[in-house]
């Protein structure tokens, strides 16, 4: 279950062939492709988020803010479940893909443990080997956006044969915490799973990449950047999304994204992008995610 919203509601243009394939959905929870032909680069800050992203370069170069990142620009990266914002530098010319995983489909592509992955940003080489080189090269024959994402299909469903899926415990606490949209207590998403809460922690973290506690603080964060893109007020929006108070709904966002509400709301977009850079629609970001029930859907972009 994907806890992003379902359609392509973020689209530039219609791309109702470019969905992932019925047998992929549990594992690839959707395509985005980007373009930026402009003359200068641009930043987009990408949230917490308890995805893993694949991005592929086809052109120019992509270079994540952090230094520690040690990814060359124009390779293919891996950016893990993180629990703090992201911010990569699209470079003029960078087009491509990114692939947004669900974090136990990459345990089965790689077949060790998630955490090590949580919040980094690595070459995807690392950890998939010679593999995101050769999806890089799928996407070169596609003809355009939707072809993309058809080779794509073919191609991971060839490397994710049945619907990857962590442990059952594991995932029935997931589905509980997305539900709820980070709500729940961890007691109570252990009685849900059936373990003792070290044992759902150990599996959770070891299947996910981050704890149950981790998850439940990005999915309020998404949650609570929804409700401020809906102009809703910041008070109302740190009860709706779960927080404790307004001072801890403050704390929690600066510590999660570098910006309190009212800054993030003043110069950031829903996509990622500083509202007074809007007027340049040079960059192209085409969605598609899968669709989910609304009723079990976190509602987070």
């Amino acid at each position: 279950m994907s806890p992003y919203p379902s359609c392509a509601q973020a689209a530039r243009q219609p791309l109702t062939s470019a969905r992932p394939c019925t047998g992929l959905r549990e594992g690839v929870w959707g395509y985005e492709g980007f373009h930026r032909p402009g003359p200068a680069p641009r930043e987009r800050l990408h949230l917490p988020t308890p995805a893993v992203s694949l991005v592929l370069l086809l052109e120019g170069r992509l270079e994540p803010s952090a230094p520690a990142a040690r990814v060359p620009p124009g390779a293919p990266l891996l950016a893990g479940p993180r629990t703090e914002s992201l911010t990569l530098r699209y470079g003029a010319g960078a087009r491509g893909v990114r692939v947004l995983l669900a974090p136990w489909a990459v345990h089965a592509l790689t077949g060790g443990p998630v955490d090590r992955l949580a919040g980094r940003v690595v070459p995807a080489g690392e950890l998939l080997g010679p593999l995101a080189g050769r999806l890089t090269a799928v996407l070169a024959d596609a003809p355009d956006w939707a072809g993309s994402c058809a080779l794509l299909d073919g191609a991971l469903a060839r490397l994710l044969p049945g619907p990857p899926e962590p442990a059952p415990p594991v995932l029935r606490a997931w589905r509980a915490l997305v539900r709820s949209r980070g709500t729940l207590p961890v007691a109570e998403l252990a009685r849900e799973a059936g373990w003792c809460r070290s044992q759902l922690g150990r599996r959770f973290q070891a299947q996910v990449g981050l704890t149950p506690k981790a998850v439940a603080r990005v999915l309020r964060l998404r949650e609570a950047v929804r409700l401020l893109g809906a102009g809703e007020p910041v008070a109302t929006v740190a009860v709706a999304a779960g927080f404790h108070d307004q001072a801890h709904f403050a704390r929690e966002f600066k510590a999660m994204t570098g910006h309190t509400p009212r800054r993030f709301r003043a110069e950031w977009d829903a996509d990622g992008f500083r509202k007074e850079d809007n007027e340049d629609e040079e960059a192209e970001f085409l969605q598609e995610w899968l669709p989910v029930p609304t009723a079990e859907s976190s509602s987070v972009r």
